[in-house]
């Protein structure tokens, strides 16, 4: 499926959220979703791949399994690939942003990155 059919298809009605490149049809779940309506619909239409597995809620193992009993598709490229694609047609007269190091920052539009900070642990003995 491309994007835009899958963003098509959204805005006719149709309650599908992508998740790591994988296109599910959770209609029918809206309403029995633990997190709420609103939550899992805020994921329509969106690469909702940072929303699933850590941005929002770590998901259990279970929920993994229950939505991987929802896939209808599969998006050609992967949503990350389209989302770089078409920020970077929106955003072709904006200038370079680079970190502290000099290293070309890339974001989907006004996506927020977030970045986990390593978990300590123990030196070995």
């Amino acid at each position: 499926m491309e994007w835009d059919d899958y963003v098509e298809q959204t805005k006719n009605g149709r309650g599908l959220i992508a998740v790591a490149g994988v296109v599910h049809d959770v209609s029918d779940f809206i309403k029995d979703h633990p997190g709420g309506k609103a939550m899992i619909k805020s994921g329509i239409g969106k690469d909702a791949t940072a929303m699933f597995n850590g941005g929002v809620y770590y998901h259990s193992n279970a929920a993994h399994n229950l939505l991987s009993t929802m896939r209808v598709g599969v998006i050609r490229g992967g949503c990350e690939v389209e989302i770089w694609k078409k920020a970077q047609q929106e955003n072709k007269d904006q200038h370079i942003i680079k970190d502290g190091e000099g290293n070309k920052i890339v974001r989907a539009g006004a996506q927020v990155t977030k970045v986990f900070e390593p978990i300590a642990s123990a030196g070995a003995a």
